[in-house]
């Protein structure tokens, strides 16, 4: 079985692949200076680029604030789709609301961060080192490959 998902039809290549994250900047309000969110989506498009769908700035992270971006994108057509990206609750959840049949997949940079964040700093260049290879197999037995010669990430 491949890693990257069945090709059948209702498989995650016949799905939309949405990108979705968000990053924090410094906004001047009247006198003041916040912290906003920019919350962006983006899609593989069938050629392999990335094509921005949106960005959109909002005050928080939280499911509200993501669920006003999806009614916002809602002129993109977005059905079936298959979505990369943190595991920010307020994400997951409007996720889930908006798209309860939607595949969902973490992140690999996010993912990496998480595991290098639980590991002392001696075995980083190690298991950065297996992260990698995991993330890079060709299929499910190559992974298996890994945890049989003691990358232990699996």
């Amino acid at each position: 079985m491949s890693v990257s998902g069945p090709s059948t039809n209702g498989g995650w290549k016949a799905r939309t692949r949405l990108l979705v994250d968000a990053l924090f900047i410094q906004s001047r309000q009247e006198d003041r200076v916040l912290m906003r969110t920019v919350l962006i989506v983006s899609k593989v498009r069938s050629d392999g680029y990335r094509e921005i769908l949106g960005a959109r700035i909002g005050d928080s992270e939280h499911f509200s604030t993501w669920e006003e971006t999806w009614r916002w994108l809602d002129g993109q057509g977005l059905k079936g789709v298959f979505v990369v990206s943190d595991q920010h609750g307020g994400l997951r959840e409007a996720v889930a609301k908006r798209f309860p049949d939607a595949t969902r997949q973490r992140c690999q940079v996010h993912l990496r961060r998480k595991l290098l964040g639980n590991c002392s700093a001696k075995t980083h260049a190690e298991v950065s080192a297996a992260a990698k290879l995991v993330f890079q197999a060709a299929a499910l037995c190559y992974v298996d490959l890994c945890y049989v010669e003691n990358c232990y990430i699996v």
